[in-house]
């Protein structure tokens, strides 16, 4: 987003059990006035007012900040693209009578934010009217198309009329215009009057909950448990995840998360002496060595072996085998063991120089020898969750003594996590051993380099995800970046006619974006990546009726930078590391990470582990939504399209670290 399972994290891997957190019988000022009424109630502030409050940015967890300043700054109402020109002189002049007013206010509850924001326009007579409109007036505006009056609509006018006859010609029903000259309407003129109000007003309220989920990522679960952020009666349930048990090896023979550990039955020392002591003696086990490796061209004949060891080995050869049990019978071997020990020089003798022999060659081979180990890869991973709660009125005409307020309401719950997942490689390479001086003050020393570099894995994986033992579920198309969310709706509409009450069904979406993350100061923009709420199938974000409706749009953006990628270095227990300041390394570049290794016992090969893979970051966290609002009265029809909003601000600093993604290799050791 981490899908920063970060979950929240972004997150990241759930499913929606949404309804509205706003009952849709319950109106705006009554859901603010509910929450300046709650036990959780903190204070109501201006903008101007979270600085001495200590509000302008928030820490919800180590490394995660709601950024409250910059959030208002950029959901700021007035400041959207249909509403900032209605600020503007020039249009002031000619459609408005006055300079719109604006009010945006914050309620602190103990565990969650409030954000009232209120625009209030009024327009000049006949500005709808004009042919020539801005477009931030045209969508204050009810469109006349052709068509007829919908049934339901013109039922409700009946009613209107009914109080038009029963009230004095001369009263004013909006505007200049009388009753009298009300009744002489027709229907469709009559339904215009009405939605033609000058004074309109929108109002945006915003939930924000003060807190975060982090969750290891896996795949989308399909539950997002959303909802309880309209209950202003009782706090934010506590978040309460389970963590995916994953198990199995990479390709390398690395285990994942915690693979099974085989059960292995140790032997007693009692079993160990006998299975040893089958030999029956010393002597004759070395020779019997000696004799294996002359039948394999390996070694040279003693000259204490004797006929009685012809036979041995004729009989041996003749078995297909050489073992003890070549040897029928054990008083047979006995003098010929007496002879070996009186020997000057015995089967332990040549086996020892053997061995010797060998193992200086084996050491000389590997002090001479360069490595340069296969590219090798680890993958690290968070998600956040968050749960946010909107809604958008605009109102159209204000309440009179003939009719209702009318307006157009829609509210939506979002559960929405990002997924971040950043793979890297690593690469090690060793130069030859070096020594210095001769004998026992000799000092061996090897030089070792590490290299580690971000990667953008294909749509299978590639190169990451099969190497590091990922289950396929969790593969994501391979996407960095993922945005799952989780969402419920509901859409109101108050109009000359019967109210109309609409729910979308929950809906769970799964999408993201490949990136190669961040390394050092290079800045990584992963752009704007929208989810069409119109497009969606099976199921659409949004809701259509008789008389219209309203779909969402969800788009989010990110800049990450100044990613860090670290890893720890640990010495097997025949080698002594220096030159590493910090067994934990963090890099902030591709270039390699040296380091010296020293022996401890000459005859045995170096080794180092790499492990607790991590990667630090900061990043921005944008996401957006835009609403498309349709009003269809059959012969007027407003279309208004709002945003792109923004309905979160989360900051991840670079003291943020993401772990290992579960189920994938935790270690890769090296021998040298």
């Amino acid at each position: 987003m981490s899908r920063l399972v970060i979950r929240y994290f972004v997150l990241l891997l759930l499913a929606v059990s949404t309804h509205p957190t706003l009952a849709q019988t319950v109106t705006l000022p009554q859901m603010v006035q509910s929450a300046k009424n709650s036990p959780l109630f903190r204070a109501e502030l201006t903008p101007a007012q979270l600085k001495s409050r200590g509000l302008e940015t928030i820490q919800l967890q180590k490394g995660i900040q709601l950024n409250v300043k910059q959030y208002l700054n950029n959901s700021r109402l007035k400041n959207t693209v249909k509403i900032r020109p209605l600020f503007k002189r020039n249009i002031q002049l000619r459609f408005l009578k006055a300079k719109p007013s604006y009010t945006e206010k914050i309620i602190q509850l103990s565990d969650r934010l409030i954000i009232n924001r209120t625009v209030k326009i009024k327009l000049k007579p006949g500005a709808c009217g004009m042919k020539k409109k801005p477009a931030a007036i045209s969508d204050l505006c009810f469109r006349r198309k052709a068509g007829r009056v919908h049934g339901k609509v013109a039922k409700k006018l009946k009613e209107i009329r009914q109080k038009l006859r029963s009230a004095p010609p001369k009263r004013i029903v909006v505007r200049n215009v009388t009753v009298a000259q009300a009744r002489r309407l027709s229907d469709t003129d009559l339904l215009g009057l009405l939605l033609y109000s000058e004074e309109r007003e929108i109002q945006h309220v915003s939930i924000l909950p003060l807190r975060v989920r982090l969750a290891k990522m896996g795949k989308p679960s399909g539950r997002f448990k959303v909802g309880g952020l309209g209950n202003f009666a009782r706090p934010l349930p506590q978040p309460n995840l389970s963590r995916p048990i994953l198990t199995g090896k990479d390709r390398f023979g690395n285990p994942g998360k915690m693979a099974q550990k085989r059960k292995v039955r140790r032997q007693s020392s009692r079993e160990i002496w006998n299975s040893l002591s089958e030999l029956g003696a010393w002597e004759f086990g070395m020779c019997l060595i000696e004799l294996q490796r002359f039948t394999q061209g390996q070694g040279q004949r003693g000259p204490e072996w004797g006929d009685d060891w012809d036979n041995i080995l004729r009989r041996a050869l003749a078995a297909g085998t050489l073992s003890v049990f070549a040897v029928r019978e054990w008083d047979e071997a006995r003098p010929l063991l007496l002879r070996i020990k009186r020997g000057q020089k015995n089967c332990t003798t040549r086996t020892q120089q053997r061995v010797a022999d060998e193992q200086r060659q084996r050491r000389e081979q590997r002090e001479n020898r360069a490595y340069n180990f296969e590219k090798r890869y680890f993958l690290t991973g968070r998600t956040v969750i968050r749960n946010i709660g909107d809604t958008y009125q605009y109102t159209f005409t204000q309440e009179t003594w003939l009719t209702d307020s009318y307006y157009v309401r829609f509210s939506y719950n979002l559960g929405y996590e990002f997924g971040l997942r950043f793979p890297y490689s690593l690469k090690v390479k060793a130069d030859p051993l070096q020594v210095r001086g001769s004998g026992n003050s000799a000092t061996r020393n090897r030089r070792v380099s590490v290299t580690v570099a971000p990667v953008n894995a294909d749509r299978q994986g590639r190169p990451v995800y099969q190497a590091v033992g990922l289950d396929q579920n969790f593969y994501r198309k391979g996407r960095e970046f993922t945005f799952s969310f989780g969402a419920g709706c509901s859409f109101k509409a108050s109009i000359p006619g019967p109210n109309v009450n609409l729910s979308c069904p929950s809906i769970n979406f799964d999408t993201g974006k490949d990136f190669t993350p961040s390394l050092g100061s290079t800045r990584r923009n992963i752009g704007n990546l929208w989810v069409l709420g119109r497009d969606l199938q099976p199921q659409k974000l949004g809701i259509h009726g008789w008389v219209g409706g309203a779909y969402l749009d969800l788009g989010v953006a990110a800049d990450m930078t100044n990613g860090r990628i670290g890893y720890r270095i640990t010495p097997d227990a025949n080698s002594q590391l220096s030159q590493l300041q910090n067994r934990y390394v963090w890099a902030d570049s591709e270039r390699p990470r040296r380091f010296t290794l020293s022996p401890r016992n000459i005859n045995l090969s170096l080794g180092f582990k790499v492990d607790q893979p991590k990667y630090k970051f900061r990043i921005e966290l944008i996401p957006q939504a835009r609403i498309n609002l349709n009003l269809d009265l059959g012969v007027y029809e407003l279309n208004r399209n709002v945003g792109p909003i923004r309905f979160d601000s989360l900051s991840i600093g670079s003291q943020f670290e993401v772990d290992r993604h579960p189920g994938t290799t935790s270690y890769y050791n090296y021998k040298l």
